[in-house]
Protein backbone atom coordinates (compact mmCIF):
# COMPACT_ATOMS: atom_id res chain seq x y z
CA UNK A 1 0.00 0.00 0.00
CA UNK A 2 2.87 2.37 0.81
CA UNK A 3 4.57 1.68 -2.53
CA UNK A 4 1.28 2.32 -4.38
CA UNK A 5 0.77 5.64 -2.52
CA UNK A 6 4.32 6.79 -3.33
CA UNK A 7 3.90 5.82 -6.99
CA UNK A 8 0.61 7.71 -7.14
CA UNK A 9 2.16 10.83 -5.55
CA UNK A 10 5.11 10.78 -7.96
CA UNK A 11 2.92 10.37 -11.02
CA UNK A 12 0.57 13.17 -9.92
CA UNK A 13 3.42 15.62 -9.35
CA UNK A 14 5.02 15.14 -12.73
CA UNK A 15 6.08 18.39 -14.37
CA UNK A 16 5.91 16.99 -17.85
CA UNK A 17 3.64 19.18 -19.95
CA UNK A 18 3.52 20.09 -23.58
CA UNK A 19 3.61 23.88 -23.08
CA UNK A 20 7.02 25.43 -23.74
CA UNK A 21 8.29 27.85 -21.09
CA UNK A 22 7.32 31.46 -21.66
CA UNK A 23 10.14 33.68 -23.02
CA UNK A 24 10.58 36.89 -21.03
CA UNK A 25 13.96 37.80 -22.53
CA UNK A 26 12.51 40.72 -24.53
CA UNK A 27 10.61 42.28 -21.62
CA UNK A 28 12.30 45.53 -20.51
CA UNK A 29 13.40 45.51 -16.87
CA UNK A 30 14.65 48.09 -14.43
CA UNK A 31 17.07 47.40 -11.65
CA UNK A 32 16.01 48.79 -8.28
CA UNK A 33 19.63 49.94 -7.93
CA UNK A 34 19.12 52.35 -10.85
CA UNK A 35 16.21 53.99 -8.98
CA UNK A 36 17.94 54.10 -5.57
CA UNK A 37 19.24 57.71 -5.84
CA UNK A 38 15.73 58.84 -6.79
CA UNK A 39 13.84 57.24 -3.90
CA UNK A 40 16.21 57.58 -0.95
CA UNK A 41 18.64 59.99 0.60
CA UNK A 42 18.52 63.68 1.45
CA UNK A 43 18.19 64.85 -2.17
CA UNK A 44 15.57 62.26 -3.18
CA UNK A 45 13.13 63.26 -5.90
CA UNK A 46 10.30 61.20 -4.40
CA UNK A 47 8.95 61.48 -0.88
CA UNK A 48 5.85 59.26 -0.81
CA UNK A 49 5.18 56.54 -3.38
CA UNK A 50 1.42 56.05 -3.51
CA UNK A 51 1.19 54.15 -6.79
CA UNK A 52 3.57 52.62 -9.28
CA UNK A 53 2.56 51.55 -12.78
CA UNK A 54 4.38 50.19 -15.80
CA UNK A 55 3.52 51.95 -19.04
CA UNK A 56 4.17 51.16 -22.67
CA UNK A 57 7.68 49.92 -23.51
CA UNK A 58 8.38 49.20 -19.84
CA UNK A 59 8.39 52.84 -18.75
CA UNK A 60 7.79 53.31 -15.04
CA UNK A 61 5.38 55.87 -13.60
CA UNK A 62 5.44 56.75 -9.91
CA UNK A 63 2.72 58.78 -8.17
CA UNK A 64 4.14 60.87 -5.32
CA UNK A 65 1.27 61.85 -3.00
CA UNK A 66 3.26 64.34 -0.91
CA UNK A 67 4.40 66.30 -3.95
CA UNK A 68 1.18 65.77 -5.99
CA UNK A 69 3.05 64.72 -9.10
CA UNK A 70 3.79 61.79 -11.38
CA UNK A 71 7.40 60.97 -12.25
CA UNK A 72 8.18 59.04 -15.42
CA UNK A 73 11.27 56.87 -15.94
CA UNK A 74 12.79 54.96 -18.83
CA UNK A 75 13.29 51.22 -18.18
CA UNK A 76 16.96 51.95 -17.38
CA UNK A 77 15.85 54.11 -14.42
CA UNK A 78 16.56 57.49 -16.05
CA UNK A 79 13.87 60.05 -15.25
CA UNK A 80 12.51 61.78 -18.34
CA UNK A 81 9.36 63.64 -17.26
CA UNK A 82 7.35 64.96 -14.32
CA UNK A 83 3.82 66.30 -14.36
CA UNK A 84 1.13 67.42 -11.95
CA UNK A 85 1.29 69.79 -9.02
CA UNK A 86 -0.61 70.70 -5.89
CA UNK A 87 -3.82 72.64 -6.44
CA UNK A 88 -7.44 72.45 -7.53
CA UNK A 89 -7.09 73.55 -11.16
CA UNK A 90 -7.09 71.35 -14.27
CA UNK A 91 -4.61 68.52 -13.85
CA UNK A 92 -3.71 69.60 -10.31
CA UNK A 93 -4.05 67.35 -7.25
CA UNK A 94 -4.67 67.81 -3.53
CA UNK A 95 -4.53 64.20 -2.24
CA UNK A 96 -3.66 61.76 -5.05
CA UNK A 97 -4.24 58.17 -3.99
CA UNK A 98 -4.40 55.96 -7.06
CA UNK A 99 -3.17 55.74 -10.64
CA UNK A 100 -3.65 53.46 -13.60
CA UNK A 101 -2.80 53.42 -17.28
CA UNK A 102 -5.36 52.41 -19.87
CA UNK A 103 -4.33 52.41 -23.52
CA UNK A 104 -2.49 55.75 -23.81
CA UNK A 105 -4.24 57.47 -20.89
CA UNK A 106 -2.88 57.92 -17.37
CA UNK A 107 -5.64 58.31 -14.78
CA UNK A 108 -4.98 59.66 -11.29
CA UNK A 109 -7.54 59.45 -8.49
CA UNK A 110 -7.46 62.60 -6.34
CA UNK A 111 -9.44 62.24 -3.11
CA UNK A 112 -8.70 65.88 -2.20
CA UNK A 113 -10.81 67.17 -5.08
CA UNK A 114 -12.95 64.02 -5.50
CA UNK A 115 -12.08 63.62 -9.15
CA UNK A 116 -10.02 61.61 -11.60
CA UNK A 117 -7.54 63.56 -13.72
CA UNK A 118 -6.73 62.11 -17.12
CA UNK A 119 -3.39 62.77 -18.86
CA UNK A 120 -1.79 61.58 -22.08
CA UNK A 121 1.50 59.68 -21.88
CA UNK A 122 3.44 62.95 -22.14
CA UNK A 123 1.67 64.27 -19.02
CA UNK A 124 -0.58 66.77 -20.81
CA UNK A 125 -4.02 67.16 -19.22
CA UNK A 126 -6.81 65.58 -21.25
CA UNK A 127 -9.68 66.26 -18.83
CA UNK A 128 -11.04 65.28 -15.44
CA UNK A 129 -14.30 64.00 -14.03
CA UNK A 130 -15.82 64.04 -10.58
CA UNK A 131 -16.13 60.96 -8.39
CA UNK A 132 -18.75 60.48 -5.71
CA UNK A 133 -17.90 60.94 -2.05
CA UNK A 134 -18.17 57.21 -1.44
CA UNK A 135 -14.88 56.86 -3.34
CA UNK A 136 -13.15 58.53 -0.40
CA UNK A 137 -14.51 56.34 2.42
CA UNK A 138 -11.45 54.14 2.47
CA UNK A 139 -9.62 55.31 -0.64
CA UNK A 140 -10.26 51.94 -2.27
CA UNK A 141 -11.18 52.33 -5.88
CA UNK A 142 -10.66 50.48 -9.13
CA UNK A 143 -10.98 52.22 -12.44
CA UNK A 144 -13.04 50.72 -15.21
CA UNK A 145 -13.25 51.81 -18.82
CA UNK A 146 -12.81 55.49 -19.64
CA UNK A 147 -15.08 57.34 -17.15
CA UNK A 148 -16.19 54.32 -15.11
CA UNK A 149 -14.98 53.41 -11.65
CA UNK A 150 -15.73 50.98 -8.83
CA UNK A 151 -15.73 51.87 -5.13
CA UNK A 152 -16.30 50.29 -1.76
CA UNK A 153 -20.01 51.02 -1.27
CA UNK A 154 -19.75 50.61 2.50
CA UNK A 155 -23.34 49.39 2.79
CA UNK A 156 -24.94 52.08 0.62
CA UNK A 157 -28.21 50.63 -0.69
CA UNK A 158 -27.30 47.47 1.27
CA UNK A 159 -24.44 46.70 -1.10
CA UNK A 160 -20.65 46.20 -0.93
CA UNK A 161 -19.49 47.58 -4.28
CA UNK A 162 -20.55 50.63 -6.25
CA UNK A 163 -20.06 50.97 -10.00
CA UNK A 164 -20.35 54.47 -11.41
CA UNK A 165 -20.15 55.98 -14.85
CA UNK A 166 -19.29 59.68 -14.69
CA UNK A 167 -20.20 60.26 -18.36
CA UNK A 168 -23.78 59.06 -17.92
CA UNK A 169 -24.06 59.99 -14.22
CA UNK A 170 -25.33 56.49 -13.49
CA UNK A 171 -24.65 54.11 -10.63
CA UNK A 172 -25.34 50.51 -9.73
CA UNK A 173 -24.48 48.55 -6.63
CA UNK A 174 -23.86 44.86 -6.04
CA UNK A 175 -22.74 42.41 -3.37
CA UNK A 176 -24.83 42.07 -0.20
CA UNK A 177 -23.55 44.08 2.77
CA UNK A 178 -23.78 42.66 6.29
CA UNK A 179 -24.87 46.03 7.67
CA UNK A 180 -27.02 47.82 5.08
CA UNK A 181 -27.23 51.60 4.86
CA UNK A 182 -24.84 52.70 7.62
CA UNK A 183 -25.37 56.16 9.18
Amino acid sequence: ALAFTLLLMISCTSTNNNNPPQDFSEVPTTSIDSLQPVISGQDALISSITALETGPNGHIMILDADQSKVLQFHPNGEQYNTFGRSGKGPGEMMAPRGMDIQDSTIRVLDLGTLRINRYNLKGDVIDNFDVQKEASYFGFMAMGNSTEYYTVANGINGKLVGHRNAATDSARYFGEAITPDPP
